[in-house]
């Protein structure tokens, strides 16, 4: 019995001058088992845009005509045709005889209208495939993030409408030509983004982007790609009347975000050209 309560003072005497060492409390590259891990976040990609900048500095900041949803065909000439159209307000009743059986149409008297005029033949319209507001976050998103990185954006219908000012009202005009007159003047670099939906991507639409030297007719930079920004997937409980609820959010996502995200995945295009040029010249 003794010697147990001995052997228990030895025990309790070592206890009180024992240190436990770091490595026993924390992992290597592993935080304290107490201590929270720190909550994911966005990456930043201000480096693609400075990368771009300094590169478009070294070429003193190019003109960028935009072609947004608009394709830039091949058609040289703008074509027209007259035409005349009739509408009537006229319109049909039916009554039914319960003793005869019989179902007799009315058609009441109505004026016709007709019209005429002339319209274009090209195809190279805007492609409306998406809706207005829709597409105007993207475009906005997309030359908001091009301006903010230093690009010189030169607006389409301004350089058309100053180079064709002096066309007379009543003449069919060759916006083709006056189009091309525009660019070779006033930019140097053509930008045609060309979107539709897509219900095979992540984001929910597919881009096509090509970027033309204006002067040469080079292409210089071509990408597909859906325009997904970092995300980071969330999670939420929300309390409904059945209890609560857990909801999974896209952190990051928006169609502000995929514009901008199709300006920063251009930006890097060019800018990996540039440098490719500059090292093989170099």
């Amino acid at each position: 019995m003794k010697l147990f309560m001995k052997a228990c003072v030895f025990a309790l005497a070592c206890s009180a001058f024992y240190v436990p060492s770091v490595s026993a409390q924390q992992r290597p590259n592993v935080p304290p088992v107490m201590k929270k891990a720190p909550e994911p976040k966005l990456p930043d990609q201000k480096e693609f845009i400075k990368a771009f900048y300094r590169e478009n500095k070294k070429k003193s900041r190019p003109r960028f005509i935009l072609f947004w949803n608009r394709e830039f065909s091949d058609e040289v000439v703008t074509y027209y045709i007259d035409y005349v159209a009739a509408s009537s307000n006229a319109y049909a009743s039916a009554s039914h005889n319960p003793y005869t059986g019989r179902t007799t149409a009315n058609v009441s008297p109505g004026t016709t209208e007709v019209t005429s005029g002339t319209r274009r033949l090209n195809k190279d319209q805007a492609r409306e495939n998406l809706r207005e507001l829709l597409n105007m976050k993207l475009e906005s998103s997309f030359k908001k993030t091009m301006i903010r990185g230093g690009t010189r954006v030169i607006n389409r219908e301004m350089a058309i409408r100053t180079t064709g000012a002096d066309a007379a009202s009543n003449e069919e005009v060759n916006t083709h030509s006056l189009e091309t007159k525009a660019m070779v003047g006033k930019a140097d670099l053509m930008i045609e983004i060309l979107l539709t939906p897509s219900m095979e991507t992540e984001s929910g639409f597919a881009f096509q982007m090509n970027v033309i030297e204006i002067e040469t007719g080079e292409n210089i930079a071509s990408l597909f790609t859906d325009g997904m920004p970092p995300v980071i997937n969330r999670q939420e409980f929300i309390a409904t009347n059945r209890g609560f609820e857990r909801h999974t959010f896209l952190e990051g996502f928006s169609d502000e975000a995929v514009g901008r995200q199709l300006a920063i995945e251009t930006m890097k295009e060019l800018t990996s050209y540039w440098q490719m040029i500059a090292e093989m010249e170099g």
